[in-house]
């Protein structure tokens, strides 16, 4: 089993430092340098780093909190899974790539945390 770590340590001037091997860490750290580069920077790439991604955001930015909830009905997916068709064909060029797989991404890891827990 290949171990995974991310890690986050800021000093007194309040600058977190940001490190991480997880693919979903990796794109979010890539998005906020790209959408925030004054207060964002990439210190090193992921390729070359081993795959592990180092950045330097405010600390400020630090959260934690509990995950979602994903307990659906059959229903419920299935109504879901419907939008998500009729988004599909009506509005095809508006899905990105990117932020599927994000989403995916965050769905398979909240089901991997919820059967680490139980």
């Amino acid at each position: 089993m290949r171990q995974i770590e991310t890690a986050v340590n800021y000093d007194e001037r309040k600058i977190a430092f940001f490190s991480s091997d997880e693919k979903k860490w990796i794109n979010k750290m890539r998005k906020l340098a790209e959408q925030h580069p004054d207060e964002c920077q990439i210190t090193v790439q992921p390729e070359n780093n081993g795959g592990c991604i180092n950045a330097k955001f405010p600390a400020k930015w630090l959260k934690v909190s509990v995950p979602r909830s994903m307990s659906m009905t059959e229903e419920q997916r299935q109504a879901a899974a419907e939008r998500m068709r009729r988004m599909r064909d009506e509005n095809p060029e508006e899905l990105e790539n990117d932020w599927l797989n994000e989403q995916m991404d965050d769905l398979e890891n909240d089901e991997e945390e919820t059967e680490d827990d139980e």
